[in-house]
């Protein structure tokens, strides 16, 4: 591994990190995050890439020039990358998605904070189900509002391939076997409306491989929570900060006691808004074992609930109740096998 974080590591200095790639070519990893490469810098490195199976280039200050060469590392036949992580640039979608189609290698793709936007998202999402390897996508704080492109990519259809002109083209004429497999979404902070939430919580019905689905930071109402409890596939909720009021916790309960949730084992409800009564009213139902069965993390910190005696007591009837759920309910808490 070659660690340069933070380094003041410009385009000027960069062959240094380049040559020794290619001196140490049992480098795998290379981590050079917060320094200002721009795009000259990330042409510069470009060559030397081709080995790596994990790049950290977070926070280079590069765009859609560095944006291209970095598709080339991906598209090169020899392309070992697995692991690709451009937080905090100014990442062309439309170039990142060339270099996308027919990688076999890379397993995650880090894009937070990279402000891609809808047209960025739909050029990705045209070419999403024929990264066959691609199974973790992080796509927060990206100022996404449209997600209908992504929720066909999410339910496994082929149609969610919109442009097979562009697929005809770079595979000369023989569109692959192409099948969506992601099992991690991170969709924080994107100010995304209820509508289309609930659409991702309709394809999640499909025939989805999705396991993790990060929502934080957007805003949950009842008809989204209707739509993700019957996902079966779910196994890891997260819903912190989504200004749940009293009426999306009483779904989450009502769900729940309808059988919902069935395979989730970590659901993070915590920094919302909800009240004591209705979050003695979730531990209450927690207490049946054959609710949300597989639920093993409960995280409930940063509610109003939570400060007085009888919901103490809640918390630990339901933790008697259930000793493998782990229940972590004030601000710092890690939960019980902290204690």
């Amino acid at each position: 591994m070659i660690h340069c974080c933070s380094q003041g590591i410009t385009a000027e200095g960069i062959q240094s990190v380049a040559d020794a790639l290619y001196l140490h070519t049992s480098v795998n990893e290379l981590i050079l995050a917060h320094n200002s490469l721009g795009d000259k810098g990330v042409m510069l490195l470009e060559p030397a890439l081709r080995g790596l199976r994990m790049l950290d280039l977070r926070h280079c200050c590069f765009g859609g020039q560095g944006t291209s060469h970095l598709a080339a590392v991906l598209k090169h036949a020899h392309c070992k990358l697995e692991v690709l992580r451009l937080d905090g640039n100014k990442v062309s979608g439309g170039s990142l998605s060339r270099g996308l189609l027919g990688n076999e290698s890379l397993r995650e793709l880090h894009l937070a904070h990279t402000d891609i936007g809808d047209e960025g998202l739909d050029n990705l999402c045209t070419v999403l189900p024929a990264a066959k390897t691609l199974a973790y996508l992080d796509i927060s704080s990206c100022n996404i509002q449209r997600l209908s492109g992504l929720t066909l990519v999410v339910a496994d259809a082929f149609h969610g391939i919109q442009d097979k002109a562009m697929l005809q083209e770079e595979f000369h004429g023989a569109i692959p076997d192409c099948a969506a497999h992601l099992q991690v979404l991170k969709l924080r902070d994107n100010g995304l409306s209820d509508e289309e939430l609930q659409g991702l919580g309709e394809a999640l019905q499909e025939n989805s491989l999705l396991q993790d689905l990060d929502l934080a930071g957007n805003q949950v109402y009842v008809q989204t929570l209707q739509s993700l409890a019957p996902a079966t596939v779910l196994q890891k909720l997260c819903l912190f900060n989504c200004k749940m009021d009293q009426e999306a916790a009483e779904q989450v309960v009502a769900s729940l006691e309808a059988g919902g949730y069935s395979n989730l084992q970590e659901l993070d409800l915590s920094g919302n808004n909800i009240e004591a009564a209705q979050m003695q009213a979730l531990l209450q139902s927690l207490q049946h074992q054959d609710r949300a069965p597989a639920l093993k993390v409960l995280i409930l910190g940063g509610n109003p609930a939570g400060h007085s005696t009888a919901f103490e007591e809640h918390v630990a009837k339901a933790r008697a109740a259930r000793p493998s759920l782990d229940i972590a309910w004030q601000a710092n808490d890690p939960g019980q096998t902290a204690s």
